[in-house]
């Protein structure tokens, strides 16, 4: 009689198991079915997949299509092309970059010839995001997020710093908040309203990699690009 429920048991084991993966592989499949629908833009990226360890059954097509751009709308008027760049905003005639570990103050007055007037260096590797408001500039490094006071363009400085367990991928300010998402697929909430004394005030778990993060009022809009891509609203009321 042992012998016989041990039997059954793993019988049943055997049937949950298949069964779960069979709606695992249903689910993946279709995803890969419906890739051009839910990732339309991840095409214009298709550069940069090989760079990754993408899931090849996802974007099983993206290489196989090349990408060409005529342009007659749109005029390049002016460029950058130095450093390790991956975070950029503006406000004014500036604008704020990240260059590698330093950051950089540009005068875009005129735009053809963009000139370096201010600098910080950074103990990171490099930036991932930035967000200027008022005479502040939030900074996303590798390891944390920099607040710098940019009230005089030629001479940037430092005034708060909030070190993450985690590296950080985007920032969205709000009020006196800061949202932040990280690569755990975590939505940190800053309180910036002592920029010189930033600090944790909750969370809420979203897609991995959420590199998409707007905000509105205290409403952020989260957004993944690689497993299960959708939008995440998050309420911080």
């Amino acid at each position: 009689q042992r012998l016989y429920l041990m039997t059954s048991l793993f019988i049943a084991i055997i049937f949950l198991c298949t069964s779960t993966f069979a709606q695992w592989d249903n689910e993946q499949n279709r995803i890969t079915n419906n890739s051009d629908f839910l990732l339309p833009h991840i095409r214009e990226y298709a550069q940069h997949v090989d760079g990754f360890n993408y899931p090849s059954r996802l974007f099983s097509d993206i290489r196989k299509n090349s990408i060409s751009y005529t342009d007659t709308v749109l005029t390049e008027v002016g460029s950058w092309p130095y450093g390790l760049c991956y975070a950029v905003d503006s406000k004014g005639n500036y604008a704020y970059v990240g260059n590698g570990p330093m950051f950089q103050v540009l005068d875009i007055s005129n735009p053809s010839l963009a000139v370096i007037v201010g600098e910080y260096f950074t103990s990171a590797a490099y930036m991932r995001d930035i967000r200027v408001r008022d005479s502040l500039a939030f900074v996303i490094t590798d390891n944390g997020l920099l607040i710098l006071n940019i009230s005089n363009p030629y001479s940037p400085q430092q005034v708060g710093y909030l070190q993450f367990p985690v590296p950080p991928i985007r920032i969205a300010l709000a009020d006196s908040f800061a949202f932040v998402s990280v690569y755990t697929g975590i939505i940190r909430l800053v309180d910036i309203s002592d920029p010189t004394s930033p600090n944790f005030r909750g969370g809420a778990a979203v897609d991995e990699w959420p590199y998409c993060l707007a905000a509105k009022g205290l409403y952020a809009y989260a957004a993944g690009m690689v497993f299960l891509p959708g939008l995440t609203i998050i309420d911080a009321t």
